[in-house]
């Protein structure tokens, strides 16, 4: 079916194109200049203009021109003047003169629009030909048939720099709840000090997971030393031994609590 569809393609664009071509220059002929040129003339003004339109082919190739609006419109100035240049000079009746440019001009402006015509109805005919060859000759498809369900693309997997900085984000904020930027709990102070410290790392060349986690274990580092400097425990003072001559003296009853009689006993 494809070799088919490639084998028309190229006849229609061999034979069909030409044919279209002469005609349509005929009939601008017969229209604007009340002749018939032969085909054999009207074959050699068109393959003189599509030589000589090959510059200008090569021009409109480029992809600035073919985005520039003004560039294009220059072009279809440039070959429609062409056209009617060619096609004055070469189609004449017989034994006359030829028709010159004006009348080349209207020439080209039927030739072009009878073949924008012709080409739009003659591509609409070749799919719908094909169209219903395959709906009448196409296999049919069994009964309970379902078509294969569509395969959904699977999302491109980050980098592996990617998967271990998460993976140790991940850790670090299972441990210090508070560095999570989406908690209502979070310490934005001690967020922005683990990212200052992460960027400095990461300036000094290490991987973006190895500075996170570095910088981890300096706040971890900083957290012990500040419960080091500000929170220290608080203990009784110890109760003083008792000298010897104080243990000798029976009335000398050490309390934690003594009153001034049970001092004045103990000294």
């Amino acid at each position: 079916m494809s070799e088919l569809n490639a084998l028309l393609l190229i006849v229609l664009i061999m034979v069909g194109f030409p044919a279209i071509g002469i005609y349509g220059v005929r009939f601008g002929c017969k229209i604007c200049a009340g002749f018939v040129p032969s085909i054999k003339e009207t074959a050699i003004a068109i393959g003189l203009f599509c030589l000589a339109y090959i510059p200008l082919s090569i021009i409109n190739s480029v992809p600035a021109i073919k985005t520039n609006w003004t560039a294009q419109l220059l072009l279809f100035v440039a070959g429609l003047s062409l056209s009617a240049f060619i096609l004055g000079a070469r189609l004449k009746p017989q034994d006359g003169c030829s028709i010159g440019f004006k009348k080349g001009i209207l020439v080209s402006l039927v030739w072009s629009g009878f073949g924008i015509v012709v080409f739009a109805v003659g591509t609409a005919v070749f799919f719908g030909v094909f169209m219903l060859y395959g709906a009448m000759f196409s296999t049919p498809k069994p009964q309970g048939f379902q078509p294969a369900p569509q395969v959904q693309e699977t999302p491109p997997l980050p980098s592996k720099k990617q998967q271990d900085f998460l993976r140790a984000a991940q850790e670090i904020i299972a441990e210090f709840p508070q560095l999570d930027v989406e908690s209502p709990n979070k310490n934005q102070a001690a967020i922005d000090y683990v990212v200052r410290v992460r960027d400095g790392y990461i300036a000094k060349g290490y991987e973006i997971d190895v500075a996170l986690r570095m910088a981890a274990n300096d706040y971890a580092e900083a957290l012990r030393q500040a419960q080091r400097t500000y929170v220290q425990p608080s203990f009784p003072p110890p109760l003083r031994e008792p000298s010897p001559q104080q243990r000798e003296r029976p009335n000398c009853n050490i309390q934690p609590v003594m009153t001034d009689a049970e001092m004045a006993a103990c000294r």
